[in-house]
């Protein structure tokens, strides 16, 4: 079994360790500490757009406009 290199990584450890049991997966190779970002993605993503979520999530549904991250836009503001 893997184990946290960081001490705040370990709820999301419990929660993938979770994940992977309740499908009877085994655990002792199923992810890694460099999946850790990906897997924090996913459990937001897994939250925030829930069925039973009754939040207001416009504002995680509209961060991001075209253009906003692209390259042209940033090699404009480079001076």
């Amino acid at each position: 079994m893997y184990r946290s290199k960081l001490d705040f990584d370990s709820g999301v450890f419990v929660l993938k360790f979770l994940e992977i049991l309740r499908f009877g997966d085994n655990i002792s190779n199923a992810f890694s500490h460099d999946d850790v970002r990906n897997i924090r993605v996913q459990i937001v993503n897994e939250l925030v757009f829930n069925k039973y979520n009754t939040a207001d999530t416009s504002a995680v549904k509209n961060y991001y406009s075209p253009g906003h991250f692209s390259r042209s836009s940033h090699s404009q503001n480079v001076a």
